[in-house]
């Protein structure tokens, strides 16, 4: 007489059960074909947070938002369980199973260690020209807050509020943030992830402050193009201000509380490298009357107190060093053309070209041999201030047309407004290379997980090659000792 099966039994029946690792399997392919389909018209990174790095996908009805479809996390997340419970369980751990189960928990690890990187990883990217040192990677769709003192110091202690913290201030929603370090409290408000700044007559809705207005704007399917907007408070120390904060405004707020100026920006989230990173020489080869790159490559010098390192990194030879790792991932200006001479245009604000096309966002330097320079001017929500053209200063090309480009000091940002001019400028084209850069614990996990499968398939293979032999050997055996005459 059978025993009744017991809750226990039939939960672990369910998620041990092939069934249920075929609609996983199932999900994971429409969610596939769905994702990338879904990428075409909203960008990689939309498609890679809304189908793979989410639990569910979600259906507005009304004024609800439902689940209606297990979104890759949850279909991960249960196709591990399925094959650890599956091959421990199911399978009942035996020398005859032993392989299969080894395959089973290497999978299930390999499964797992992509949802660690998922809840644990860092991920962002180095811009680098030549000669330039980077101690922080920054992500590209990450926002955060940044409040330090103004002392003119090299270094300043920041106080960050991460993107996570305030992402969730919709329209007249806020949240005060306080610290024993602060002499105010930060009250933050209206987060709109993709925003525009404007005068406040050009238009309505919005929040406005200082005859200035911010608006959301439908968001860019490449997150980089995108610039938040955020609205933020100052209470306490003597200060009681208001100000809006921009992705894309060229310098922080700042403000007088408790005696001392103090700064307030809305930047793309950074993170701190445990050695620093200074670009050598990077080089490019094309492949034979072609402009498609055949290989790649960035000579970098890391820097780890006084010591320093010079690695080579380029494609399928990441730098792994720390907890870190850096991929060569692509470079600019990809399709630049040969340095030209330009003219500042000062009635029409314009940077007038001959002999050389520009794409709208290139990021150019001017530059004068003879320091008759030019000067523009720099607009924030609270000064207008004049600054001078300098070589050290990189520009990004805006409104492009084929006569020339406006001037902006942020990729997307405003304009500026040209004063004065001379004459005899050169414009170029500023060369870079990036660095995907990941911080993920799990890195090395995947390895791993090949080699536990690894393991797993040789211990099937090799039972299945002795039981073989054993099976011809005691076929062979039965022949030679049958009697003569006798079919075998």
């Amino acid at each position: 007489m059978s025993s009744k099966p017991t809750t226990l039994s039939r939960v672990l029946a369910l998620f041990s059960s092939y069934g249920l690792a075929i609609v996983l399997l199932a999900c994971l392919f429409l969610l596939t074909i769905f994702g990338t389909l879904y990428q075409v018209d909203h960008g990689l990174h939309a498609a890679k947070e809304r189908f793979f790095a989410s639990w569910f996908l979600w259906t507005k009805l009304g004024g609800f938002s439902l689940p209606t479809f297990p979104a890759g996390m949850t279909c991960m997340m249960l196709l591990s369980i399925n094959m650890l419970v599956g091959g421990l369980w199911r399978l009942k751990i035996s020398r005859r199973t032993a392989g299969v189960v080894v395959v089973h928990v290497g999978i299930a690890f390999l499964l797992f260690s992509g949802l660690i990187k998922q809840w644990t990883a860092d991920e962002g990217y180095i811009s680098l020209a030549e000669g330039r040192v980077a101690e922080t990677f920054r992500s590209d769709h990450l926002w955060e807050v940044s409040v330090f003192e103004v002392t003119g110091a090299d270094s300043v202690e920041e106080l960050v509020i991460r993107q996570g913290e305030f992402e969730d201030l919709g329209r007249d929603q806020h949240r005060r943030f306080t610290s024993d370090d602060l002499p105010f409290d930060l009250l933050l408000s209206n987060f709109m992830p993709s925003a525009t700044v404007q005068a406040a007559g050009a238009g309505n809705g919005g929040v406005e402050v200082d005859g200035f207005r911010l608006l959301a704007t439908p968001p860019d399917s490449e997150p980089g193009r995108n610039a938040a907007g955020l609205l933020v408070d100052i209470n306490g120390g003597g200060s009681s201000e208001r100000a809006l904060l921009w992705g894309f405004q060229v310098t922080p707020w700042t403000f007088e509380s408790g005696g001392r100026t103090w700064a307030v920006d809305l930047r793309h989230a950074r993170y701190k490298m445990p050695f620093r990173l200074r670009l050598e020489d990077f080089q490019k080869e094309d492949h034979p009357g072609m402009g498609m790159a055949k290989a790649y490559r960035s000579d970098v010098t890391k820097i780890v107190d006084q010591r320093e390192e010079r690695i080579r990194i380029q494609m399928n030879e990441p730098l792994r060093s720390e907890g870190l790792v850096l991929f060569q991932s692509s470079w600019g200006p990809q399709d630049a053309g040969p340095a030209g001479p330009c003219t500042l245009d000062v009635a029409g604000s314009r940077v007038l070209m001959f002999g050389h096309m520009i794409r709208e966002g290139r990021a150019v330097r001017l530059s004068n041999a003879s320091g008759d320079w030019g000067s523009y001017e720099e607009r924030t929500p609270q000064s207008v201030e004049v600054r001078s053209v300098e070589a050290a200063t990189t520009f990004y090309a805006r409104d492009v047309t084929r006569d020339g480009f406006r001037l902006s000091l942020r990729a997307g940002g405003p304009a500026l407004p040209i004063l004065s001019a001379g004459s005899g400028h050169i414009l170029e084209e500023e060369p870079y290379s990036v660095f995907s850069v990941v911080r993920n614990v799990s890195d090395k996990w995947p390895e791993y997980s090949m080699w536990i499968i690894t393991l797993g398939l040789l211990t099937v293979f090799v039972r299945k090659i002795l039981g073989f032999a054993k099976t011809q050997a005691n076929r062979r055996a039965a022949v030679e000792n049958a009697p003569q005459g006798a079919n075998p």
